[in-house]
């Protein structure tokens, strides 16, 4: 068992951002936080990178929803610089609750109009010259999220102003006239006061300045150097550092002082062709310095060993884990669900289609489909369902915040993704005792499924085979369904004690 060391360490995560809307990696980081707090009692400190001025709002949601505890230290890179001064905003005397800073919709001289879809969106004119687009918060408030400064020449915006949730300035974007790209970003503090300029080629950062009392302090090639130096000033010494995103790979190799890395793979470092993905460039070219690496299946330990010539003994296997539930005889519904992100790696299409053969069959069970994602891919799934007449058949009902229970109400769930790193969605459907018929990918449904005992591996891209897999379990209902013990908390955490102790 792993004994914490007194004379050492601080537990740090670097992550690029902690979006209060979040998928599997943000879950999975927030989980291994509160796991290791509870179980090992060490303190630990999460550190972001990117820019989102209303964090400490986001942090007291997290923190009211428990994925975050009170203990976890959260530093933005952006707050750290400024010591604050982004995100300490005016608050009444006795009741001290914020100010908020109130924006009139009227503005002199200008005539608007009100959005007829967004209640929120004015349109400003002058005479028939459209000259700015403003979206509020809240309109009773008068609390104003963004406005566009339009080119009536051009029809699109050349300056864009954000504010945050309490109203009060805190970026202004330049582009291009002619080609809209991002030109600058230039961020205020509660003050007022210009404290970082960002400059971009082509939408990409190309040099950051940094600024106090309007003098220039700092000056970066690009945002990884910004980084480094942000690690190098906030992490101490000999401190355990997991590194969850390859967009800080090389920041965080390149710190100076002396630093255990354990980074952590989310998902497939392969493409679909089986070549290597670009964001795992850095990692492949300095593998050498990384201390331990932690994946969540034994299939991509292997493929790693061979892929990057790594040693076994630096690649720790530690899959995702939960409670374990007993299987519940519970009455299911007659349909089969998906849950999860809607985007072009999951390949929903798949899912239809095959649908569409099995009820072709004369089957009858229904689909139901839980997810979000942009609209644009959402838009296309609806589409499609209406091109198939499977609307009497097939209903989406949006992103759910009761996975369990959806999972636990139906027959059998299906995965068709191209690739995944675990698959979160194939464990909590088997935990809730709901069988799982998933594409046999890289990485994970292999690791969980038990082929006629908890759900059925299907080919890879094989529509046909997932129809009839489909026929399969209505015809021959799999029940008595429950997780492998591998996955329970006691298996997790001998794992991550082990992990810890091989980086001391």
């Amino acid at each position: 068992m792993y004994k914490r060391n007194e004379e050492a360490t601080m537990l740090y995560t670097i992550t690029s951002t902690l979006p209060e809307v979040h998928g599997g990696r943000t879950k999975s980081l927030l989980k291994r936080i509160q796991f290791m707090e509870n179980h090992f009692q060490e303190s630990h400190t999460i550190l972001t990178t990117n820019y989102n001025p209303n964090y400490p709002r986001v942090m007291e949601r997290f923190r009211e929803r428990q994925i975050l505890s009170e203990d976890t230290k959260v530093v933005n890179i952006y707050e750290w610089f400024t010591n604050g001064k982004i995100e300490q905003f005016p608050y009444t005397k006795f009741k001290k609750k914020p100010k908020y800073h109130e924006t009139p919709i009227e503005i002199k001289g200008l005539s608007y109009q009100q959005s007829k879809k967004d209640a929120k969106v004015f349109r400003y004119y002058k005479e028939d010259t459209y000259m700015l687009y403003r979206k509020y918060y809240d309109i009773e408030l008068g609390i104003l999220h963004f406005e566009d400064v339009m080119l009536p020449s051009q029809k699109h915006k050349v300056e864009r102003r954000e504010y945050n949730e309490f109203g009060y300035l805190h970026r202004v974007i330049l582009y291009d006239k002619k080609d809209n790209f991002k030109l600058s970003e230039t961020l205020y503090d509660r003050d007022g006061e210009v404290y970082c300029i960002r400059h971009f080629k082509e939408n990409k950062v190309s040099h950051i300045h940094l600024y106090q009392n309007g003098n220039i302090t700092h000056a970066f090639d690009d945002e990884k150097d910004f980084f480094t130096y942000f690690f190098e000033n906030v992490i101490e010494a000999n401190s355990k550092v997991f590194n969850d995103a390859r967009l800080l790979d090389r920041a965080i190799l390149n710190v100076s002082q002396p630093i255990k890395n354990i980074f952590m793979i989310h998902s497939s470092h392969k493409n679909v062709d089986d070549s290597i993905k670009k964001s795992f460039g850095i990692f492949n070219q300095r593998v050498d310095e990384i201390d331990q690496i932690v994946v969540l299946t034994e299939q991509q330990k292997q493929d790693m060993i061979e892929d990057f010539n790594i040693s076994a003994q630096r690649i720790s296997v530690l899959p995702h884990f939960m409670t374990i539930h007993e299987p519940q005889h519970v009455e299911r519904k007659q349909r089969f669900l998906y849950i999860g992100r809607i985007d072009e790696n999951k390949q929903l299409s798949h899912i239809l289609k095959a649908f569409k053969i099995y009820q072709e069959a004369g089957y009858d069970y229904g689909l139901d489909i839980y997810g979000h994602g942009e609209s644009r891919p959402v838009k296309q799934m609806e589409q499609y369902i209406r091109e198939l007449n499977l609307g009497d058949k097939v209903q989406f009902h949006g992103k759910t915040n009761q996975p369990g229970k959806v999972f636990s109400q139906h027959a059998a769930s299906l995965l068709t993704s191209q690739f995944e790193g675990f698959s979160l969605a194939v464990m909590e459907s088997i935990n809730n005792g709901c069988p799982v018929l998933a594409y046999d990918i890289r990485y994970g449904p292999r690791e969980m499924i038990k082929s006629g005992e908890n759900g059925y591996l299907v080919e890879p891209q094989n529509i046909e085979d997932l129809a009839d897999k489909m026929m399969k379990i209505t015809e021959h209902p799999i029940t008595d369904v429950k997780l492998d013990d591998r996955f329970g908390i006691q298996h997790a955490e001998e794992k991550y004690a082990a992990l810890l102790q091989s980086v001391e």
